[in-house]
């Protein structure tokens, strides 16, 4: 798990702006989600 989040926030700071439109999010939201603590992840994952 804590190595697919680490996967998934530098893909998501790496993407570029018109596959991060394709899924619906900025390029803002983007960067800030990576920027994230790793302990900070959303609350179903740590069942």
């Amino acid at each position: 798990m804590i190595l697919a989040t680490v996967h998934q926030r530098r893909s998501l700071r790496e993407m570029e702006d018109h596959l991060l439109r394709d899924i619906g999010i900025s390029y803002a939201e983007a960067q800030k989600e990576a920027q994230k603590p790793l302990w900070d992840v959303p609350d179903t994952w740590r069942r």
